[in-house]
């Protein structure tokens, strides 16, 4: 994994909602993002048997997440300034 990678959940134990947007991780760590509307951030990844990443959430509830695209700097820059609601083309 490189240092900021574009993370989305694939999967969940039904106790961590889908409906998370965008998640970053930096350094195999959560580094932005929430989680049904609790904070994430440096939320350690774990990588799984079958080679996904995942993580475990204060609620107890874990989830599989899928690591899609590294990020630059200035990217990831831009995600976590921003103020409102955007999607993100890659």
């Amino acid at each position: 994994m490189s240092d900021y990678t574009l993370c989305l959940i694939l999967s969940t134990n039904g106790k961590i909602s889908r409906k998370t947007g965008l998640m970053i991780a930096k350094n195999s760590q959560l580094y932005y993002g929430t989680v049904g509307g609790g904070n994430v951030e440096y939320q350690a990844l774990m990588q799984t048997e079958g080679g996904e990443y995942s993580f475990k959430a204060c609620s107890g509830g874990t989830a599989i997440i899928g690591i899609y695209q590294s990020l630059t700097d200035a990217v990831v820059e831009q995600i976590t300034t921003l103020k409102e609601p955007f999607l993100v083309k890659i």
